[in-house]
């Protein structure tokens, strides 16, 4: 069975603002880092634990 997994960008000022960002390359603000860490060390536990892509795709943005 295929799994797809979807992880969107942390919290950026136009965010909270609600400002459409698009290709703009808005920097995540305090809580975005956070928000990046926590899935970071999730997606750790989950190769970890025996999880594994085949392949993974990002944005070349550095949110």
């Amino acid at each position: 069975m295929t799994r797809i997994v979807l992880v969107r960008h942390g919290r950026t000022a136009w965010n909270v603002e609600r400002r459409v960002q698009g290709s703009s390359d808005i920097p995540l603000d305090d809580t975005g880092r956070a928000q990046a860490a926590t899935a970071g060390a999730l997606l750790a536990a989950a190769v970890a634990g025996g999880a594994g892509w085949d392949a993974v795709h990002a944005s070349p943005l550095s949110r």
